[in-house]
């Protein structure tokens, strides 16, 4: 990591950080709605 500071300026590495942090919250939104049709398909077949 101390190789990418060193060659990126800060304004790259804050849009890069914005990016990651998008990312992640899709990506957490995508794992919730996949363990919620889970449940419910689970629940449906009970």
């Amino acid at each position: 990591m101390d190789v990418l500071q060193s060659t990126t300026n800060p304004s790259l590495q804050a849009e890069l950080r914005e990016r990651t942090e998008q990312y992640n919250q899709l990506w957490l939104g995508c794992q919730r709605q996949f363990a919620e049709m889970e449940r419910l398909h689970l629940h449906a077949n009970q």
